[in-house]
């Protein structure tokens, strides 16, 4: 189950870091990332071809987390 979302975990560290990189707010790029991984899953309950998912959405939540958390711990984004 938790390995069939994989991909939604590094595809929103991802995004979350290359929003990052461009805007250099590490705040805004996770809520972006985030926000857009949960929305591309809710989206999925329209759509008949594709399937939503639970962990997906739990992934992507995990994939801000660990950007936040990547962020902390180099502290070149965050502010002191």
């Amino acid at each position: 189950m938790i390995v069939g979302s994989f991909p939604n975990f590094i595809g929103g560290v991802v995004v979350c870091l290359s929003i990052s990189i461009f805007e250099g707010r590490v705040s805004y790029s996770i809520f972006y990332g985030v926000l857009g991984g949960v929305l591309y899953e809710i989206l999925q309950l329209l759509i008949t071809s594709r399937t939503f998912d639970y962990f997906d959405i739990l992934a992507s939540v995990l994939a801000g987390v660990v950007v936040f958390l990547f962020g902390i711990v180099f502290d070149k984004t965050f502010p002191s």
